[in-house]
């Protein structure tokens, strides 16, 4: 990278997708160069995503970050070791009646808890899923697990649901996040 970095420049954040990574998921070797630029200039880089801290990990080592990262839409902040710095999860019944919403309308749907992914109905939805767990090491794959229920979610912490229409005239796959 040439130049000098603007002195007034403190910290930056950036997303993942459609941003820091390219269509193959990956950070372009000039992003990887840049970002370990702002870091030698003692700018912190950190990675802002509305993806899970398990999806995120990967990139984070990866890019060789050291400071927190923000996921799940701002829900987790997570330190580069994995500890959570600070947590907001949605009020369980609110997560209940998302989740049973969905499921009565046979919605494709995941659950973002701090420690794995459920998928609902379990059948559908990894491609986004393996096409990460491909790119990390196997030590920052994903854990993603069938939801039990979704009455559980009445006793569980969670940051994030992100439900899926297929829409049946065109195929195309629109998203919605809680």
């Amino acid at each position: 990278m040439k130049g000098e970095v603007n002195k007034m420049i403190k910290i930056v954040f950036s997303d993942l997708d459609g941003t820091l990574l390219n269509r193959q998921k990956r950070p372009s070797a000039q992003d990887i160069e840049t970002v370990a630029y702002l870091e030698r200039a003692g700018i912190p880089f950190c990675i802002t995503t509305g993806r899970s801290w398990f999806m995120t990990r990967g990139y984070v080592r990866m890019l060789g970050l050291h400071h927190p990262t923000v996921a799940a839409n701002g829900a987790l902040v997570v330190n580069p070791e994995g500890s959570i710095l600070f947590r907001r999860a949605m009020l369980p019944q609110n997560a209940y009646c998302v989740a049973r919403r969905m499921a009565e309308e046979g919605r494709f749907f995941r659950v973002y808890t701090a420690d794995h992914i459920y998928t609902y109905p379990h059948a559908q939805g990894f491609q986004m899923l393996e096409e990460y767990n491909a790119i990390v090491s196997p030590a920052d794959q994903t854990p993603v697990l069938p939801l039990p229920s979704v009455e559980i979610l009445l006793k569980w912490e969670v940051f994030k649901i992100l439900g899926h229409d297929i829409s049946p005239s065109d195929g195309d796959d629109y998203r919605r996040e809680f």
